[in-house]
């Protein structure tokens, strides 16, 4: 669901400081989803599973509580977290 936020500013020079901050953070947030989503293959290959199957499992106590378990499960909470906010900031349009 994405929400659509329209700012109109009088000052040109704020508009565009924070047009270059939601472009800032959006590339970090890029950044981060890249990274989540490397470390969460690395473990899809050596479990043999989709992180969503592994999530559903290990959400359901079927897999215990093993450190990568505990650690892919961040990252799969991370992502989910990550493509959230990502989709706010990209709803975000700036007009003077």
């Amino acid at each position: 669901m994405s929400n659509i936020v329209n700012i109109y500013l009088q000052d040109e020079r704020l508009l565009l400081l924070l047009d270059d901050a939601v472009k800032s953070e959006i590339n970090s947030i890029e950044l981060g989803i890249k990274r989540a989503s490397q470390k969460m293959k690395k473990f899809e290959r050596k479990y043999k599973m989709s992180s969503e199957e592994f999530y559903n499992a290990f959400s359901n106590g079927e897999l215990g509580d093993d450190v990568d378990f505990m650690e892919w499960a961040g990252e799969y909470e991370l992502l989910a977290d990550l493509e959230q906010d990502i989709e706010k900031l990209r709803g975000i349009n700036f007009a003077y």
